[in-house]
């Protein structure tokens, strides 16, 4: 199923009239682009169209409401459904950023609005701040990145699927039937053949939906699936190992590298523990925590 979605460079998200031109200015004959004053018509906008990239002002009205916050609920609503779309997010005052870069870590710049004197060197670093995300996006799209669909084995691809299908029920467009079905049998996959096979059918996906299948909607989606119960705890444990071993193949940097290889041998042996007693004597709330916690401490270390 093609995707007839608009496709626009730069969704700009801000209530402000002068901000809004001055933004509008940065991007006038170089980016394509959409303008939105709110929440609502932000979150309508994405569901209509395809963006590149988010430009938010967190001080953003939401219709019906006295709050100027509600920036925060459309960093909410994109981690939760547009999780690897990259976000310029644009403020006056932010008490403590990195928390915002830490939660919503789609969170590419951030940028602080400038007083009027310095209004030429805001528009400079919004320039600049553009320039970079896309050309990242584009250095992504050529190199191709790491994504899960690469990382699947016969042991992860359960939860692999589940990722995907929940990824594609949030994205721009769904499957027809055969293409579902194509993709169903990577979850009964009895051998490596089997599902080489089917993850072929599957990376179908990212001509449909375009970084469907990314670390960057992975993470969150595991920390948003932990939350929930642990269901499918040690297959998705496999997987973030998975992830794991190959962030630590690609860092070149040398201290970084021992203390990722560190979090993968914890991470391995915890996943071991776990299979071990649950073998023994069934699953324990105890064991349970304690892969949880290992983990979500392995996620800190790929998002990083």
């Amino acid at each position: 199923m093609p995707n007839n979605k608009t496709q626009f460079d730069l969704l700009i998200v801000d209530d402000d009239p002068i901000w809004i031109d001055l933004i509008s200015e940065v991007a006038h004959d170089i980016y394509s682009y959409n303008i939105s004053n709110s929440y609502e018509d932000a979150t309508q906008m994405l569901k209509d169209k395809r963006y590149k990239i988010v430009c938010l002002n967190l001080r953003i009205k939401k219709k019906g409401s006295s709050s100027l916050a509600n920036g925060r609920d459309l960093l909410r609503f994109l981690r939760q459904y547009y999780s690897d779309l990259p976000v310029i997010l644009i403020s006056g005052y932010i008490i403590n950023p990195k928390k915002y870069i830490n939660e919503y870590y789609n969170i590419k710049e951030l940028l602080i609005k400038s007083d009027s004197e310095r209004i030429d060197a805001f528009i400079d670093d919004l320039k600049t701040s553009i320039d970079t995300v896309y050309l990242n996006l584009n250095k992504t799209d050529q190199e191709g990145g790491l994504m899960i669909i690469e990382l699947l084995t016969t042991a992860t691809a359960g939860a692999g699927i589940k990722f995907l299908f929940d990824r594609l029920g949030k994205s721009v467009d769904r499957l027809n039937d055969e293409q579902l079905a194509k993709i169903k049998k990577a979850e009964s996959a009895k051998n490596d053949q089997e599902l080489e096979i089917a993850k072929e059918s599957m990376k179908e996906l990212r001509n449909i939906a375009p970084g469907i299948d990314s670390i960057d909607s992975f993470v969150p989606w595991v920390e948003d699936q932990v939350r929930a119960d642990y269901d499918d705890l040690l297959k998705v444990s496999k997987l973030v190992l998975a992830v794991l071993v190959e962030k630590t193949k690609s860092q070149e940097d040398k201290i970084k590298k021992d203390k990722l290889l560190k979090m993968e041998a914890a991470l391995a042996s915890e996943i071991k523990g776990f299979e071990n007693t649950v073998d023994i004597d069934g699953v324990n709330s105890q064991i349970t925590r304690s892969l949880h916690e290992r983990m979500k401490r392995s996620l800190d270390f790929i998002k990083k």
